[in-house]
């Protein structure tokens, strides 16, 4: 069941879309191999481990209280468009990430980047006034080892008095600064980031030089090291371990006060916190094809009404109980408001939706022919919707479904003008088209062909689509 599914969902979405699965501890394993094969394991981004709180009091052997989230990327080429921009509300109160900057130390102590010289010039800006670091005095054979290893060791440090915590870059020579400013050159050494821009900063006299991110520049600290600072405009910090997003039991208790009873309802702390991650965009569709409790649906809702989007929802629910319940009555008491079990009155956040049931059959046969059994009412759903995004409310009564911005639809199939023959029934001729309700406008009109030739369909207004191929089933 879940690989149909999880294929027809990749197929949804955008180039920029981005999937969350929750899934649990039994079952994550092999969901991760599933999606792996569908989505592609390069798609992947990460496994998000929602820390579920609630009750720790029973007495199991080992109480689980997380559950996993498994995120895929449609293509990792937009991954930078796909996820948002988003500080973890748990991101501690004096990080600089609150106040739009990056500022980290550039020291890189692994293989990768590799150990090597660079000479810190006069004029290199210190947050400190003054600063004095004695140069080390190592040999060949220091250079010989870290060049091996790739890195600068706890071993080599211990070897040659280089502090382990801030001992890098090794100063090769005196560190001096004075009012604020490298007095002398200093060859420092170790493995850095941002090298390239470290020199354009110099190359640049010290003045910020631009990154993809923001323009950054860079400084001498307390300790003698060389930081970078960034000025972002849209930080973001994602944490893998997600805290304090609500949990199952108070979204219950919330639910029952509205008069919905679900189990196991997300709590919409935590939808709202991956809408924030995967659905930045304002005007983005998100599609929840695991409605249950209609959490996703009250999530948007509640953003749209915080931030002015005109993000929109599709939920699925396959349980026909649950979804007339609990899903929609959740999702009109939400948007219209209520009051709940304790007589509070619980303002709407506003928006709308429709509410649409598949038929017990499909349309179409396998070969995309429509069934010979589905009636006009079920076709002009079908069309109406294809045509407008809107559930159909006509009577199904007339050829003429309705009007939608200033357009007229149209369907003949199956004796609607109680003919099937070419010349009365589901065949667009001259004939039938001067008995169909008229409409002074332009035109959409489905039937199974045309005899009418192009000037007649231009000076009609009429766009002619053949059934079933236009109905891209």
């Amino acid at each position: 069941m879940m690989y149909p599914r999880l294929v027809l969902l990749r197929q949804f979405l955008r180039e920029d879309g981005v999937i969350f699965i929750s899934i649990d501890d039994v079952a994550n394993s092999l969901l991760k191999l599933l999606c792996d094969e569908i989505f592609g394991s390069k798609n992947f981004i990460t496994t998000l481990i929602w820390n579920t709180e609630g009750n720790t009091d029973n007495q199991y052997e080992i109480k689980v209280n997380h559950e996993y989230v498994l995120m895929y990327v449609k293509n990792t080429k937009f991954k930078s468009e796909a996820i948002g921009r988003v500080v973890d509300p748990n991101t501690r109160e004096d990080s600089n990430l609150w106040r739009g900057v990056a500022d980290n130390n550039i020291n890189k102590n692994n293989p990768a980047n590799p150990p090597a010289i660079f000479t810190i010039p006069i004029g290199f800006p210190s947050k400190e006034e003054v600063v004095f670091y004695k140069g080390k005095n190592v040999d060949q054979a220091f250079f010989d080892a870290t060049k091996r290893a790739g890195l600068v060791s706890d071993d080599i440090k211990s070897a040659y008095g280089i502090e382990k915590l801030s001992g890098l870059p090794v100063k090769l020579d005196d560190l001096i600064v004075e009012n604020h400013k490298v007095t002398k050159p200093c060859r420092v050494y170790g493995g850095f980031a941002n090298r390239r821009k470290l020199e354009q900063f110099v190359a640049n006299k010290f003045k910020p030089v631009d990154d993809d991110e923001g323009p950054i520049e860079f400084y001498i600290n307390a300790n003698a090291a060389i930081r970078y600072r960034r000025i972002v405009e849209t930080p973001s910090n994602i944490l893998s371990v997600l805290r304090g997003f609500g949990t199952t039991e108070r979204m219950r208790g919330e639910l029952r006060r509205m008069g919905i009873h679900f189990d196991y309802p997300k709590p919409v702390e935590l939808i709202s916190y991956l809408l924030k991650i995967g659905a930045e965009n304002e005007s983005s569709l998100i599609l929840d094809s695991f409605a249950g409790s209609g959490t996703t649906a009250h999530a948007i809702l509640k953003q749209n009404s915080e931030d002015g989007g005109d993000r929109r929802f599709i939920l699925v629910e396959m349980n026909e109980g649950i979804s007339k319940e609990v899903t929609e009555a959740r999702v009109r008491l939400v948007s219209e408001g209520y009051i709940d079990s304790k007589g509070g009155k619980i303002k709407g956040l506003g928006g709308g939706y429709q509410f649409c049931t598949l038929s017990a059959e499909p349309l179409f046969t396998p070969q995309g022919q429509i069934r010979e059994d589905v009636t006009f009412l079920q076709l002009a759903e079908f069309v109406w919707f294809a045509e407008t995004g809107t559930g159909y409310c006509g009577m199904a009564d007339s050829p003429l479904l309705g009007e939608h911005e200033g357009r007229a639809i149209y369907l003949l199939y199956n004796g609607i003008l109680k003919d099937k023959s070419a010349g009365g029934g589901n065949v667009l001729t001259g004939a039938v088209f001067n008995i169909i309700p008229p409409f002074d406008g332009p035109k959409t009109i489905y039937a199974a062909a045309c005899r009418l030739g192009a000037p007649r369909l231009q000076r009609e207004q009429i766009v002619f689509k053949q059934t079933p191929y236009a109905l891209e089933v």
